[in-house]
């Protein structure tokens, strides 16, 4: 095992942990348009994670 963490970890708990804001997000009785800025920057994280390769 290799000291720190994974690519694929981060990827994991990532996304994981973007899901459930978005979720949580969703459900808040914050207004739409004041969401939008929220779910910009959640998706612009998700898409870098989602775009990680592998350096091998």
């Amino acid at each position: 095992m290799k000291n720190g963490i994974g690519k694929y970890n981060l990827k994991v708990y990532g996304i994981t942990i973007i899901a459930l804001l978005i979720s949580v997000l969703a459900i808040s009785p914050i207004e739409a348009s004041n969401l939008a800025p929220a779910y910009g920057i959640l998706g612009a994280i998700g898409g870098y994670l989602f775009g990680l390769k592998d350096e091998k």
